[in-house]
């Protein structure tokens, strides 16, 4: 790994020294760091879950909210892989992996804003843009099924733009009209979880916005039957503050039409001058 600057911390037992890496030393680890500047670019801080390992700089300590929160101890190599399951990183989004493709072609890999991996795609035409990887297709690093929650960090630019919608698709079969489906329109004002089963969708929950913050990040968070068994719940947080921004909380139904498919996809339609961000596409068990 190529060093490229350190921090120095006082400690009880005198000043201490944390390396600073360059990014890309760390490839698929990227998630496990503290990122800084250094006068060579963007380095990064390797840190370890204590649980998994013995951090060799534990005074220095960082609260991750990755899998419920942890508090992640300072190292001096690379730390271990994220506590979830990636199934898109979006830092090289290739859209051969998904059967389903209506202008797929329209998303783009951005360095800037991201949250959990290094790279996000971005959407910034009207031209609605869908990407479904079907029930039963292998083609992306992981599928999610009943029991798990989903998850997907989404930054919005814009609650008066002509359009600033976002649906994430799961249980999804073989077409787009058999899914499970979070759809969120911020200039509707509207969230609702819905399914099809071969024909139109029909509508499981829905709710309003108690507030749409924009340039800033949020987390949709889908518990499919993982915390009760029976019921999915939905939910869109605000990660700054770490609270709902549906009213009246979370989306719920014990519907189980599409609990045999594990196709996941995604849909955008947003507008020049207001993109819409995806970061981290995943889950957890």
């Amino acid at each position: 790994m190529a060093q490229i600057g350190d921090i120095k911390v006082y400690t009880a037992t005198g000043v201490q020294s944390l390396p600073v890496f360059e990014l890309a030393d760390f490839g698929a680890d990227v998630y496990s760091v503290f990122k800084v500047y250094t006068p060579s670019g963007i380095g990064a801080v390797p840190l370890l879950d204590p649980s998994a390992g013995t951090a060799d700089r534990p005074w220095f300590k960082v609260y991750s909210d990755v899998g419920g929160g942890t508090v992640l101890q300072g190292h001096s190599t690379a730390a271990l892989a994220p506590t979830y399951t990636t199934i898109e990183d979006f830092s090289a989004l290739n859209t051969a992996n998904y059967q389903l493709n209506y202008s797929g072609g329209l998303y783009t890999t951005v360095a800037s804003p991201v949250t959990l991996s290094p790279d996000s795609c971005a959407h910034e035409t009207t031209t609605a843009s869908t990407l479904i990887s079907t029930n039963g297709s292998s083609t992306l690093p992981a599928y999610p099924a009943v029991g798990d929650t989903i998850k997907l960090d989404i930054y919005m630019s814009s609650t008066g733009a002509t359009y600033q919608q976002i649906i994430l698709y799961f249980g999804c079969g073989a077409a787009n009209n058999q899914t499970y489906r979070l759809q969120l329109d911020y200039k509707g004002n509207s969230a609702l979880y819905a399914v099809a089963t071969g024909g139109s969708p029909s509508t499981l929950d829905s709710t309003t916005f108690s507030s749409r913050p924009t340039a800033t990040w949020l987390e949709l968070s889908i518990d499919w039957k993982d915390t009760s068994g029976t019921t999915t719940t939905i939910d869109c947080i605000d990660k700054t503050t770490g609270l709902s921004i549906l009213s009246g909380g979370a989306l719920s139904s014990t519907n189980s039409a599409q609990d045999g498919n594990n196709g996941i996809g995604f849909y955008c339609k947003s507008a020049s001058g207001s993109p819409i961000y995806l970061n981290t596409l995943r889950y957890t068990t």
